[in-house]
């Protein structure tokens, strides 16, 4: 239920405390995406509005995913303006589905939507919970989304009905993958890439400055590393990393004991996959000095990439290709059911960015968004 989960993450809001790196973008001020977000609705489909809260929360969340999945990369405006796109066509194609399962009379039955709930809290509480003995329980975790119990299980209710009414929609237009599409699929990757990428188990401790050429921030990160230097001489003295990295790290590692779990060594940051490639397990590095800041790093364990087999990849093939085309058909079907030109009416004027800025038309290439991105499913 991957997309019940993001949906379950939107309303808990803890993307940016969940960043991989901890560097999140920034979203305010400069943004000429914000900048032009309207009051009041951001569209209205048949009618009904879709609330511009709704917009600037999905439009923050998939900016920080941005940055957890690349974060090394500038984000430059024309990006963000077709990231911007693409958050008001899912919103948009949310709001289709949820009318249209409206006058289908498609419903949940209430016990259906508790067990979705209660598996949902118990994922989230886990989720949340590092560093403590127990999982985080129902009434912490709404506390820290500041919803109601009521608010939360409304929000999860209209993903469930989203994905039933895509199910519904991918059964009418035939949607289905063959043992023969999977297995060419698995050709072309295993191609490619023959072998699982190597992983790495890191803790690390980050004491955040700001960029080189920010205002101010020679005094800053000289501060910083010092900081970091001090940190580093106490775990030398006999101290427990995780003990100083609770005490001088930034969050989110602080919390974690600098504990980032294991993850692909091919997506970390250039100067993090260095480490973790010249460091045995056990070993800590030095000092390392990043454009965010400081970092001292300690492998616990490396783990090498397994030979992929067609067993093993089989599902997640057949998967990811059963949603590649789920997707198209309910675009299909949204863009069919939206064709009366005054269904849709958009507040949001990006039109006038682009006018201002002329430059970005011919930089507005979806190759500049990664697949990751563009494919990612959401309610």
């Amino acid at each position: 239920m991957k997309v019940i989960r993001i949906a379950m993450a939107a309303v808990v809001a803890v993307g940016a405390c969940l960043a991989a790196w901890g560097q999140a973008p920034n979203l305010e001020g400069l943004d000429l995406v914000l900048d032009v977000v309207p009051d009041g609705p951001v569209a209205l489909v048949n009618n009904r509005p879709i609330p511009s809260e709704d917009f600037i929360e999905l439009y923050k969340g998939e900016l920080n995913r941005y940055q957890q999945l690349r974060p090394e990369d500038t984000i430059s405006d024309a990006f963000r303006i077709g990231l911007a796109l693409r958050c008001m066509r899912i919103l948009i194609e949310k709001e289709v589905l949820l009318q249209e399962a409206e006058t289908r009379k498609v419903t949940l039955t209430e016990e259906f939507v508790q067990e979705q709930w209660a598996k949902e809290v118990e994922l989230l509480g886990k989720q949340l919970s590092a560093g403590r003995a127990e999982p985080l329980g129902e009434d912490e975790i709404l506390k820290q989304a500041g919803a109601t119990r009521e608010e939360a299980i409304a929000q999860l209710r209209k993903a469930l009905l989203v994905e039933k009414m895509r199910e519904i929609i991918a059964k009418e237009s035939g949607v289905t993958v063959t043992d023969e599409e999977v297995k060419q699929q698995f050709e072309q990757m295993h191609k490619d890439n023959a072998r699982q990428p190597d992983r790495a188990h890191l803790r690390q401790i980050f004491v955040r400055a700001p960029r080189q050429n920010a205002n101010g921030a020679a005094a800053l990160r000289e501060e910083a590393r010092k900081k970091a230097e001090d940190a580093l001489s106490r775990i030398q003295s006999g101290r427990k990393f995780d003990a100083v990295a609770k005490e001088v790290s930034d969050e989110p590692f602080r919390s974690k004991g600098g504990d980032l779990g294991p993850a692909r060594i091919d997506t970390m940051p250039d100067f993090m996959a260095e480490a973790a490639r010249s460091l045995k397990p056990g070993e800590m590095s030095g000092v390392i000095e990043s454009d965010f800041g400081y970092h001292i790093i300690e492998l616990l364990e490396l783990i090498p990439g397994e030979e992929v087999t067609f067993e093993k990849a089989a599902p997640f093939i057949r998967n990811t290709l059963l949603l590649r085309k789920t997707n198209r058909a309910v675009e299909a079907f949204c863009q069919e059911a939206t064709n009366d030109e005054d269904a849709i009416q958009t507040a949001l004027d990006l039109d006038r960015k682009l006018i201002t800025h002329p430059e970005l038309l011919d930089m507005l290439d979806p190759g500049e968004m990664p697949e990751e991105i563009q494919m990612s499913p959401q309610p």
